[in-house]
């Protein structure tokens, strides 16, 4: 139970980390985001 409990926090911690870089990344590539010309151009 402890390792299950560890790896949901590990999983959990790492989603949090990473959604702001994905909802950026998704909305540049639908087109929502106008990133040209700008530091976010990249993704």
């Amino acid at each position: 139970m402890l390792y299950l409990l560890a790896l949901l926090i590990g999983v959990v911690a790492g989603l949090r980390a990473g959604t702001a870089l994905a909802v950026t990344a998704w909305g540049a590539w639908l087109g929502w985001l106008p990133v040209a010309g700008t530091w976010a151009s990249f993704m």
